[in-house]
C-alpha cells in the first residue's frame, strides 16, 4: 500500500466515523462500539504509516496500543451484558 492510498483510505474512514458518530444512537452499547472500532482503526492506520516511513518503534508502540485496547474490550462487554 502507497502512502497516497493509506491517506486516502483514512480520510475515507474519518469521514464515514464522523457521520456515524453523530449519528443518534438507540443504544449506548452500540455507540460505544463504535468509537472502540473507530480508535482500533485509527492506530492500525497510524502502524501502517510508521512502517511506511520506516519508523518501526512508532508501530510497535501503536500495535501495542491496540493490542491493550483488545485485552480491556471483554471487561467492558461484560459489563453492558449485566447492565441490558
Amino acid at each position: 500500500m502507497t502512502e497516497s492510498s493509506a491517506n486516502c483510505n483514512i480520510n475515507k474512514f474519518r469521514t464515514l466515523s464522523q457521520k456515524l458518530l453523530s449519528y443518534s444512537w438507540k443504544k449506548v452499547g452500540n455507540e460505544k462500539q463504535l468509537k472502540f472500532d473507530v480508535s482500533l482503526e485509527i492506530k492500525f492506520d497510524s502502524a501502517v504509516a510508521a512502517i511506511d516511513k520506516k519508523k518501526l518503534d512508532k508501530a510497535k508502540q501503536e500495535l501495542q496500543e491496540v493490542k491493550k485496547l483488545l485485552a480491556e474490550r471483554p471487561k467492558f462487554v461484560k459489563i453492558t451484558d449485566r447492565t441490558e
